[in-house]
């Protein structure tokens, strides 16, 4: 579990540390600072929250008391740092085996801090810290909706601009396929979420643009099974007259055409599957 912390920590950009402003820091905030600190190399903001719960004074004093605690993790972690590079300079460069007695937090395992222990790897440098040992500290209460948008605009200068993840104008990787079916499937859960929450699979059957429509106005031919386990489920999704089923094709079609930028012919054919969230062969069929 440790290794599986260490090995988080150091792929993350920036570490929130979060500790509520109406109590005292105690050996867990401690143990726990520590250990961020130690872990990687990344910039730590100190988030104070539940500001709304204490005073003016009372938030002071615990702003103090975290950037006191931020001092004394980063102090210790610079003075364990170079106590450890002393001892590899002493030793040379050959790997060692970590003793019992050096305390390395998350040393058990076969993590960055574990090879740090046994002196395989070098040591990145500390972050440089801004307020004692945080990149930052910043109060916070989401219940008041005071400071929540500035602790996500802080955060987000500290990671890197991401490359872009999709092509120009695409925003996901899904087949639009898959996309039309969930589409659909949100359709007609709406309003039927209690009767039928897991209850409904959508397949798309065909898709093609309908031969003969002028280039500048062409329509897309969609056909989509909803399946449901009983006749009773289909009857709700269909309604009286079909009128539920309607609206659901409506909804559906409008979300649908604004995704694919082309008007939508949508056919919906309700079947029941009995069962079929426990049928292998049915799960595999519908694309579970």
């Amino acid at each position: 579990m440790n290794d599986l912390v260490a090995g988080t920590l150091s792929q993350v950009d920036v570490l929130g540390f979060c500790i509520p402003a109406n109590e005292k820091i105690g050996p867990g905030d401690r143990y726990i600072a520590s250990q961020l600190v130690a872990a990687s190399n990344k910039p730590v903001v100190a988030i104070v929250t539940k500001a709304d719960t204490v005073g003016n004074e009372q938030l002071t004093e615990q702003l103090l008391a975290v950037q006191a605690l931020g001092e004394e993790v980063m102090s210790a972690e610079r003075a364990s740092r170079a106590q450890r590079a002393t001892h590899r300079t002493k030793q040379g460069s050959s790997p060692k085996k970590a003793r019992k007695n050096d305390a390395v937090p998350f040393a058990k395992g076969s993590g960055p801090a574990a090879r740090r222990a046994a002196g395989t790897v070098q040591e990145e440098p500390l972050p440089v810290d801004g307020k004692g040992g945080w990149a930052d500290i910043i109060p916070v209460s989401a219940v008041q909706d005071f400071q929540v948008d500035a602790v996500a605009n802080l955060l987000a200068s500290y990671t890197p601009t991401s490359p872009p993840l999709y092509p120009a104008g695409e925003l996901t990787d899904e087949p639009e396929a898959t996309l039309i079916a969930e589409l659909v499937r949100e359709a007609a859960l709406e309003g039927a979420r209690e009767e039928l929450p897991h209850s409904i699979a959508v397949t798309v059957e065909e898709m093609e643009f309908r031969q003969g429509r002028p280039e500048h106005n062409p329509l897309l031919d969609v056909h989509v099974n909803l399946y449901v386990e009983r006749d009773s489920q289909k009857a709700i999704i269909i309604g009286k007259g079909g009128s539920n089923l309607r609206k659901i094709g409506a909804k559906a079609r409008e979300q649908i055409e604004t995704m694919l930028g082309t008007r939508v012919y949508l056919g919906i054919h309700v079947k029941v599957a009995k069962e079929w969230q426990s049928d292998p062969r049915a799960l595999n069929r519908l694309g579970f």
